[in-house]
């Protein structure tokens, strides 16, 4: 069978994004012979990588083709990056049009303009096609703001009721959403976040980029640190108020770290300064190769999503995957209710984003307790990313005998 995934990220960007769906081109690619469209990639985020300097297509010794299409770099006000969006689904179309025609397209959307990609070439060329929900649109866009509910949001329903409606399969990352998207997908499949265990847990080496003294902050401070995309869906402010009230108290060795990129970096830097408290600090991105080692070097992993973005109640995020791989207590502020598995397991704490006080407070009892406690190996296994993919390929192909391979 010939599989197009086509995705807008892909290593060697960062984020947990990019990282899945590098690990979902490895296991299709033992199962199909698989070509990967994405675009050219826009990491580091302080450069933009023209379309001459990096290749049409990259082979670098993968078991699959992983061909680049040019997309506008998504930065400045939104009418950009929603022509950047729009843009780069052309650009897809165009590439898709003048290649051989494949049996199966898996488009991953955030991007909604990309899913339109799938039924234009079922029309065309009688592909079937999978869509690969990440972000639910236009649900999302409401709960931030960015679109009210009016016409334009009842015509976006429609829509993305139409795609699912086309689609072979759609595969969705958080429950919650089953309900509402099986009333008009043919068949549906929950896929939820996960780790990458062969990938992450090989790699060893402290980031190369860390300066002296970033390495003597780490080596010196108890670490409360944020990894990933510095975003509109995020909620800093709990930790942000937790860091001034540990200021405050004069617990000096306890530093609050935030590394990434994203639309609200400026921000969060601003707001930080404005703060004027001294524990707290913005780093650059640490490349997915180091993350497990950089995470290695903290103490506490934090996460907070907005409480109004009702669409990601009861979802996990990736990176509380992640501290756990790197053996790190972990606090979340996320809406909705946590799977048991991992409010059983004593690591994962959770809290309202108004809950201050509860946060500050547990932050002091692991810095009193010391040490770290080892996260079991069979607590890892059950989020491994080949164990999920299965699910998904089995209703993609339900009698390939490579089912179960490497798994």
């Amino acid at each position: 069978m010939r599989v197009l995934l086509l995705t807008q990220f892909f290593p060697p960007e960062i984020g947990a994004a990019a990282e899945r769906m590098g690990s979902l081109a490895r296991f299709i690619a033992d199962r199909a012979e698989l070509t990967v469209l994405a675009p050219v990639p826009s990491y580091p985020w302080s450069k933009t990588i023209k379309k001459k300097e990096w290749p049409a297509e990259d082979a670098d010794g993968r078991p699959y083709r992983l061909k680049r299409c040019y997309k506008i770099p998504k930065r400045g006000n939104l009418v950009i990056r929603l022509l950047s969006e729009i843009h780069y689904a052309g650009n897809c179309l165009l590439h898709i049009l003048i290649a051989r025609r494949y049996d199966l397209i898996i488009i991953s959307i955030p991007s909604f303009f990309l899913g339109f990609v799938g039924p234009v070439m079922r029309w065309l060329r009688g592909s079937e096609y999978v869509l690969d929900i990440r972000d639910l649109y236009p649900d999302s866009l409401k709960d931030v703001g960015i679109l009210q509910e009016g016409v334009l949001y009842r015509l976006l329903k429609k829509a993305e009721a139409w795609l699912y409606r086309r689609a072979k399969l759609v595969s969705i990352v958080n429950e919650t959403w089953q309900p509402a998207i099986a009333k008009h997908a043919r068949d549906i499949v929950v896929v939820p976040n996960g780790l990458d265990l062969d990938q992450l847990l090989s790699r060893k080496a402290i980031p190369p980029s860390l300066t002296a003294q970033q390495k003597e902050l780490l080596a010196s401070r108890f670490v409360v640190v944020y990894i990933g995309n510095i975003g509109r869906f995020y909620d800093f402010d709990p930790f942000l108020s937790a860091a001034a009230d540990i200021g405050q108290a004069d617990v000096k060795q306890i530093l609050f770290l935030f590394v990434g990129e994203g639309s609200q970096r400026t921000e969060l830097e601003n707001r930080i300064k404005a703060q004027t408290v001294k524990n707290c600090a913005v780093w650059d991105p640490i490349p997915s190769e180091f993350l497990i080692s950089f995470l290695g070097l903290c103490h506490i992993g934090i996460v907070g999503w907005r409480a109004n973005t009702r669409f990601l109640e009861n979802g996990v995020p990736n990176k509380v995957y992640e501290y756990l791989a790197a053996d790190l207590d972990v606090i979340a502020c996320i809406p909705g209710t946590l799977p048991g598995i991992l409010t059983a397991s004593g690591r994962v704490h959770q809290f309202a984003n108004q809950d201050r006080a509860g946060i500050v407070a547990k932050i002091l009892k692991i810095q009193e307790r010391g040490g770290k406690i080892q996260t079991p190996p069979d607590l890892l296994e059950t989020f491994s990313r080949k164990r999920h993919f299965s699910q998904l390929w089995s209703h993609i192909e339900p009698d390939d005998s490579n089912e179960n391979k490497n798994i």
